[in-house]
């Protein structure tokens, strides 16, 4: 049994958890060094990435740099090899009430036992589409995007709404600059 959850809006989640202040971690630094745009003039008094930035690292940084594996941004595929298991339940985070109640019927769980409405997604296509709108060059959202590709086909989540409406905007400021 695992949950897995929406690829780039998990990404969002652990930017907002793990990067952003007040949550600032050692690896949040790391990766402003590395990967902060150093022309900026704010770089030298920001200590902690964009999600810009974030992104850039995601998509750039080499797999073999150990902030890369972290377990809030690494792909579900890397982290609970789907392939070398054979799970019998795999539930999504943002139907988590549901798919508790399925699962605790699946293994024979007493009816009157049920998990409490708990945490529910707060990253709405809205919040995603202003996240990934920051990210400079925007060709680096999709590049994320074709990175988790294989996410999107394996727990058979649909391709981001707002990803075409970004692109199209992009496209559409281009032809009138």
């Amino acid at each position: 049994m695992t949950v897995v959850r929406e690829p780039m809006e998990r990404l969002i989640s652990a930017y907002r958890s793990k990067i952003k202040p007040p949550h600032t971690t050692q690896v949040a630094r790391v990766i402003q060094k590395e990967f902060g745009d150093k022309s900026d003039p704010d770089y030298k008094s920001q200590n902690y990435p964009t999600f810009s930035t974030f992104v850039k690292f995601l998509v750039k940084a080499n797999s073999s740099v150990s902030a890369k594996r972290d377990q809030h941004w690494s792909k579900f595929s890397d982290l609970c090899h789907f392939c070398d298991f054979e799970y019998d339940f795999i539930g999504r985070q943002e139907t988590i009430e549901e798919d508790s109640e399925y699962f605790l019927r699946l293994v024979g769980a007493p009816r009157q036992f049920s998990l409490k409405p708990g945490y529910r997604t707060r990253t709405d296509d809205e919040t995603a589409y202003r996240y990934y709108s920051t990210v400079k060059p925007r060709e680096l959202v999709l590049e994320l995007y074709e990175m988790l590709k294989d996410e999107y086909i394996l727990f058979d989540y649909p391709r981001p709404s707002w990803l075409d409406q970004l692109f199209s905007e992009s496209q559409n400021r281009t032809l009138v600059v």
